[in-house]
């Protein structure tokens, strides 16, 4: 027959059991949350690490990209004024060996009308089409219109790289564009941006 003793060593025993069984479980649920928050930190990490990556991948080929198109419009602007050069040298030599004996009077030519300066600035360009979209929405978020143009070049062994530039509308005053500029500058974290005119 079972004594009072041995109830209560049995109702302790339980008693403890579930304690421990509690326990048990509070530590593996403390176990679990902290590692998903630890997995957690880690994703956000690696995502962060990939997404300066690839920043700065983006970054570094807008530059080359920039710099090989600027030495290309360069390039191919240097014939047009030799060209236009020898034209002019012809045509004073002919004038030259031609003498007319009477002087008439010409009426002066109309002065062609020349275009007003506008201004545009190259902001940024990209190795992916989707990441230049991005970058337009966040442009275009702060008020200010972008235009996305696809870009072909080659690298110096030849091959056909097509990129993404991203620029500004035209302006018809330099002094607003820079404003406008320093805005994506400071929003974006952007430096050297070229601003052109169409004279150049």
């Amino acid at each position: 027959m079972e004594t009072n003793s041995d109830k209560n060593k049995l109702v302790f025993e339980t008693r403890q059991a579930s304690w421990i069984i509690a326990g048990l479980l509070f530590l593996g649920v403390i176990i679990f949350i902290s590692g998903y928050m630890i997995g957690k930190k880690r994703a956000m990490q690696e995502f962060a690490h990939t997404v300066v990556n690839d920043s700065f991948v983006d970054q570094a080929q807008h530059s080359l990209y920039s710099m090989y198109g600027q030495s290309l419009s360069n390039e191919e602007e240097k014939p047009e004024p030799q060209a236009e050069d020898a034209i002019t040298s012809l045509m004073s030599d002919e004038s030259v060996a031609k003498e007319e004996p009477e002087a008439v009077e010409v009426a002066p030519a109309p002065k062609p009308v020349v275009p007003d300066m506008v201004y545009y600035a190259k902001l940024i360009g990209f190795g992916s089409k989707p990441y230049a979209e991005n970058f337009i929405k966040r442009v275009t978020s702060l008020g200010i219109p972008a235009i996305l143009e696809t870009r072909v070049s080659k690298n110096k062994k030849g091959k056909t790289i097509t990129w993404f530039q991203v620029v500004t509308q035209k302006y018809d005053s330099k002094q607003e564009l820079e404003r406008i500029v320093s805005i994506v500058k400071r929003a974006e974290n952007l430096k050297d941006i070229q601003i052109l005119s169409n004279k150049q």
